[in-house]
This record gives structure tokens, C-alpha cells and sequence, in this order.
């Protein structure tokens, strides 16, 4: 039976709604995306996932004042679901995994009840399908391919079970020169892992743009943020587009998604 998830990412908030982000209002562009989200009753997706950097600091007051603005309510296990009980989204299911920016142990006691410890792998279940959430640490820029996440995924794809990763780093090149030469080492060997397995997709974040790839023909695609985004330029330079959010189906082994923009 087919089914969707809509894909958020990168919302770098404060402790408040005055809180900036080098003149950006992240507070009032998540805002606007949640109300788009609302209004078009979550275009009926059965859960929605976030990819990372939720707060910009990694503190508490961030994250209370996260689960306040989205309307956040109930207790799970990591990483989720929790539920988006924000205008029209109707208790909707959400998922949530950390990026850089998100301190582990804060993110994960902020959110969860029965938190693993910081740095795991996690996964849930959906219709059939494991959703396979990955951690590459912040450690640098570009993350760590770590060989406990290569087991993790050795294990969890051995089966041939349909499979779709989510992660926060970007594991291909995005079309920002600062950001391609940061890509994680040991990159090649986490592709031979899922070019055995049965991948229907994967989904990031961290570059704060948009992208729709594929890699040994699983589609890749990451996600403009709702923060400001990067120029394709040799150092960072910022610059404000709409931010987008991604509604993916899944029909089988077919994989389909739309990008919505928000306008801001």
C-alpha cells in the first residue's frame, strides 16, 4: 500500500522568537513552514521527519522553545515518533535525528524517554519498510563514516528488507565548492554497503540546499533549509531563498517525491 513522509531539515532556532541567526529570522521561517504544512493538512502523509541542526547552540532552552513552536507533545523512545500537534497537522507522527549543531545528550534527553546513548544508530518501522536513521558525529565539518555504522547497516540491509536512510551530512557532492570538498571520509566504502542492500532512498540535510542525485541508482536527495542557505561560491557566503520541505511516496520499490517551496 503506498504511503508518504514529508522531509524537513536545518532550522537552526534560538532560545525565542527574537533570537537571529546572522540577521535571519529562523524562528518566523519555520513557522511559515509549519502554517504551509497545516493548511494543506500534510498533503496526508503518515509521518514527518526532521534531518537535523533542529537548534543552532545545542542547549535546553533551544530545544523547549523548539517543541514549543512546532507544538511537540509525548513521550517516545529515539527517534520518535513524537507529535506535531501545531494548527491542521493533527497530532501528526515525527521523527527526529541530530545533526552537527545538536549537542547529543541535550538533544536526545529534550526529546525522548529511553534515549540511546549519544552517537547511535537508530531505526523504526513503517508498513513493511525500515527507516534507518544514521549519525556520523560532529566531530568535522563533513562528518565520519564510523565502522560501527557500517556494521549497523551491514546488519540491517543483510536481510534484503526495503530500506531508506536518513541522514544529516551530505555523502555526494552539492554544487557548493566549500561544502564538495568536505565530504566524509571513507564515503566510497558506506556506498558499497547500501549497493548491497535494497535502498529505495536517501535523504539529508547540512547543506542547506537542494538536491535530487543518484548513486549506484539509489536516488539521493537533500533539502534546502528553512535557515539561510549557502551560494555556490569557494567560501561560505549566505543568501535567503524560500525554504522547502519534500513530500516523498512510497509505493513499493517505487519512490517519488515533490519539493514545496514556502514562501517567506
Amino acid at each position: 500500500m503506498a504511503f508518504s513522509f514529508i522531509q524537513i531539515t536545518d532550522h537552526h532556532l534560538g532560545s525565542t522568537e527574537q533570537t537571529y541567526n546572522h540577521g535571519y529570522a529562523t524562528a518566523y521561517a519555520l513557522s511559515r513552514l509549519m502554517d504551509h504544512l497545516a493548511e494543506a493538512e500534510a498533503w496526508g502523509a503518515d509521518f514527518l521527519i526532521c534531518t537535523g541542526d533542529l537548534v543552532n547552540n545545542g542547549t535546553g532552552d533551544e530545544y523547549a522553545f523548539f517543541r514549543r513552536l512546532v507544538g511537540l507533545q509525548g513521550a517516545a523512545a529515539a527517534p520518535g515518533p513524537l507529535a506535531l500537534s501545531r494548527g491542521g497537522l493533527r497530532n501528526l507522527p515525527a521523527y527526529f535525528i541530530p545533526g552537527n549543531h545538536d549537542v547529543r545528550p541535550v538533544f536526545l534527553s529534550s526529546f525522548f524517554s529511553g534515549a540511546p546513548a549519544a552517537g547511535a544508530n537508530m531505526a523504526f518501522e513503517h508498513k513493511g519498510m525500515q527507516f534507518l536513521c544514521l549519525d556520523f558525529g560532529t566531530g568535522r565539518r563533513a562528518g565520519e563514516v564510523l565502522p560501527e555504522t557500517l556494521a549497523f547497516l551491514r546488519l540491517r540491509l543483510g536481510g534484503g528488507r526495503p530500506s531508506v536512510l536518513f541522514m544529516h551530512y551530505h555523502p555526494v557532492p552539492v554544487g557548493i565548492p566549500w561544502l564538495d570538498a568536505a565530504l566524509p571520509e571513507r564515503i566510497e566504502s558506506f556506498w558499497d554497503v547500501l549497493a548491497s542492500g535494497r535502498v529505495l532512498g536517501v535523504f539529508f540535510g547540512h547543506a542547506h540546499t537542494t538536491v535530487d542525485t543518484r548513486v549506484r541508482g539509489i536516488p539521493v536527495m537533500g533539502l534546502r533549509s528553512t535557515n539561510f542557505q549557502f551560494a555556490p561560491t569557494d567560501q561560505p557566503l549566505y543568501c535567503l531563498l524560500p525554504p522547502h520541505y519534500r513530500v516523498v511516496t512510497i509505493d513499493g520499490d517505487s519512490l517519488t517525491s515533490q519539493i514545496h517551496e514556502v514562501p517567506v
